[in-house]
């Protein structure tokens, strides 16, 4: 599925629950279990997207889908929005969670990460030669801030 767009999501679990409701409301016959396996199945990244106090849409949060758990579908947050200080007004910026989303395998493989992402997600140490140079961690590639480990649930 290249996008999908529920309107007044409040977040990525939201938005997932949003279109599982759309699909059970077209009136096919089909037990949830298979509503949350098909959606499981089409979706690997949610981008949250909403509207801040002074009208203007900004991405709130970027959750990856990890897989479907007796009755619920997985996610892991991968971004979230923290108010960014000093900027005043409300404003926001993502910050990383400091987990590795499952996609970036992927997108190593086919060689399409871009440097930004890069760095907060390097290869995985077992694909990657040696090269001598130490790594920066996540904290270090956010300013030294901690980054907190939040998955949703």
């Amino acid at each position: 599925m290249q996008g999908c767009k529920t309107d007044d999501a409040n977040s990525p679990r939201d938005a997932l629950s949003r279109l599982e409701t759309l699909v059970l409301m077209a009136g096919i016959d089909l037990p949830v279990r298979a509503v949350r396996q098909q959606i499981r199945g089409a979706i690997t990244i949610v981008v949250h997207a909403g509207r801040l106090a002074d009208g203007s849409r900004k991405v709130l949060g970027i959750a990856e889908v990890t897989g479907l758990d007796d009755q619920t579908i997985g996610l892991q947050e991968v971004f979230v929005s923290e108010a960014a200080g000093g900027l005043g007004g409300g404003r926001t910026r993502l910050i990383p969670t400091n987990i590795r989303p499952q996609i970036m395998d992927k997108i190593y493989r086919l060689d399409i990460a871009p440097p930004e992402l890069a760095r907060v997600f390097p290869r995985n140490s077992a694909a990657t030669p040696v090269s001598g140079r130490r790594s920066l961690n996540s904290a270090e590639i956010a300013g030294g801030a901690t980054l907190r480990d939040r998955r949703l649930g």
